[in-house]
Formats: structure tokens, sequence, C-alpha cells
């Protein structure tokens, strides 16, 4: 660490140091409750995860962006954020009252994958999402969701559920 890390670690409180020190934990603590379908307890580590790094960099959330990083040392975090993005956007697109926030998250998750050495990792994600979308027997959501654009690479056959006809 040079000295000018060292001088601007030292004007961070304590906590939030120890909670930057700690975020890999959390991110995956992230991932293990994703993997388990346990979408709540997923989105609140990411949440937590991307909210640390945030008041490290002594910004808030939704102002995370890739010059706060240096391209180079922090290849590994960029693409660690771009999958949280990535993983929140997914979550939060199960709910039709957070598909604003889903497409933030999407967003996020672009502007953390274009222009950097692992934008082909990403961009094979999103096509597993869309050969889900075309293989897809039942899509739930059509009216509300899910964008017209993404429907037109469902199959014809597929079914199109509407929010309106579900019952919780």
């Amino acid at each position: 660490m040079s000295k000018e890390d060292q001088n601007e670690e030292e004007k961070r409180p304590e906590n939030i140091i120890s909670a930057y020190n700690d975020r890999l934990k959390v991110l995956r603590r992230a991932q293990e409750y994703s993997q388990k379908g346990e979408i709540p307890k997923a989105v609140e580590k990411y949440s937590l995860y991307l909210g640390t790094l945030a008041a490290y960099m002594k910004v808030q959330e939704h102002e995370l962006k890739p010059a706060l990083f240096d391209r180079k040392k922090d290849m590994t975090e960029m693409l660690l954020i771009s999958h949280s993005y990535w993983d929140l956007a997914k979550a939060y697109d199960r709910s039709p009252r957070l598909q604003k926030e889903s497409i933030r998250c999407l967003n996020q998750f672009v502007v953390f994958s274009l222009g950097f050495k692992y934008q082909h990792i990403n961009a094979q994600m999103i096509k597993k999402a869309l050969k889900k979308i075309k293989s897809a027997d039942v899509i739930v959501w059509t009216d509300s969701l899910i964008p017209e654009k993404i429907l037109d690479f469902s199959k014809e056959r597929s079914e199109k559920i509407k929010t309106s006809s579900l019952t919780l």
C-alpha cells in the first residue's frame, strides 16, 4: 500500500475499513444464498457488498462507477461488481414493483462491463439468459416485467401469461 493509500485509509472510519476488509466474505455469502434460491437473503448481501464499496469510496451505491477504481489493479473487483449487479437485476426482475430497480441494476451491469477485458464473459451471461427465454414454454408477467422486445426472442408457441391473470 502506498503512502497516499495509507493516508486515505486513515481518514475513513474504522467500521468502514472493517466492512471493506470483510466485503468478499459478504459477497461469497450472497452468491451462496443465490445458488440455494434464497433470493431475499442474497439481495440483502449483494446490497451490503455494494453499499460497503460505496461507503469506502465515499459515494452512494447508485453512484458507483468504474472511474472510482484503478482499471488495472481493481479489474477483479469490477468484474465482481458487474456480476453483483447482474444477480440483483435478476432478483428484482421477479417482482413487478421492482422493475425500475432491476433496470437500474442492468444499467450498472452494462457500465461495469463495456470496455473491460471481461466484457466477453458478461456478454455470454446475457446470451445464456436469452437462450433460456428462447426455449421457455411459459413466460410470466408479459404485460409488466418482460419488455416486448425481449418477448420477440421467445418461441411463438410459448404460453405468455399476463400479470392481470395471476392470482396470489
